[in-house]
């Protein structure tokens, strides 16, 4: 009884087994060209279209010539120009600080901004705040700031406050190898006693 149960499955089983084979031998590649084709479709929508990204809570460090630290954060990072490989970012609410020697540091934040990663180059505009140590503050519209040289500048009003007194001026450059603060244009400055 086993032997006529063996030759039947032989007979008629092992043919069977053959044909649902070549069935999905000839299904699944036909299955597989239809996802094949609806992805390039996707894909063809997708880059037809201007790509652009957003991050929440972005944060970007590194180090300037000399080795000094600095650190950028936003509320929220977005593409200019579609990818990121060298398109300037914009940003919200951009703010961080740049080590200046080993106990001295510069805070920075303000409204708006853009950020140039690959050249280190950050521009600060609306509202633009600065902080030497603990005791002076520069306020203007906008700053250039060279992170890779931890150089600032503007060309815009600026008013400030510390130690010694009060400040307004037409622009800064701020040189930090020489640690002073050059005023540019008309100039104000009334020292306190």
């Amino acid at each position: 009884m086993s032997a006529l149960l063996v030759r039947k499955i032989l007979k008629y089983g092992l043919p069977g087994l053959g044909l649902v084979a070549a069935a999905l031998l000839l299904w699944l590649p036909q299955r597989e060209l239809a996802a094949t084709q609806l992805r390039l479709s996707e894909t063809r929508v997708v880059t037809n279209q201007p790509m652009s990204m957003a991050m929440q809570q972005a944060v970007f460090q590194g180090q300037d010539q000399e080795n000094r630290h600095f650190r950028l954060q936003t509320d929220i990072t977005s593409t200019m120009n579609g990818g990121l490989d060298d398109t300037p970012l914009r940003l919200q609410k951009p703010s961080g600080d740049i080590s200046l020697s080993a106990n001295r540091q510069l805070l920075f934040s303000s409204d708006t901004g853009m950020f140039q990663p690959k050249e280190k180059i950050l521009t600060l505009t609306d509202n633009v705040l600065l902080k030497l140590d603990t005791q002076t503050e520069l306020r203007a519209h906008a700053v250039h700031i060279d992170l890779s040289k931890s150089q600032l500048s503007t060309s815009s009003n600026v008013s400030g406050s510390g130690t010694f007194g009060q400040v307004l001026a037409e622009g800064f450059v701020f040189d930090e190898q020489q640690k002073i603060i050059f005023l540019n244009g008309k100039t104000t400055i009334q020292l306190s006693n």
